[in-house]
């Protein structure tokens, strides 16, 4: 696959707003704004949503990757940095 820019890539990260009908109203966004401004989209879901999107939007759906963190961004909050 190649892609010419403009190029935005959404990523949906593993947020419960951006999971199952999250991703689908992300998803018509990115759709709607795709086509509106001639810009490539393409969604990063989680791969529970893959099918879900792709069967109804027309944007590129990317998987991410499937690993054993919880939902949100897995940072360790009690941690302290220097």
């Amino acid at each position: 696959m190649v892609w010419s820019p403009p190029i935005v890539i959404l990523n949906f990260k593993a947020y419960r707003e951006a999971t199952g009908s999250g991703a689908e109203r992300l998803a018509y966004v990115a759709e709607t704004v795709s086509k509106e401004l001639g810009v490539k989209v393409a969604v990063a879901v989680q791969p529970t949503d893959v099918y879900r999107v792709s069967s109804k939007y027309d944007v590129t759906v990317l998987a991410q990757h499937v690993d054993h963190q919880g939902r949100g961004a897995g940072l360790d909050t009690s941690r302290r940095w220097p």
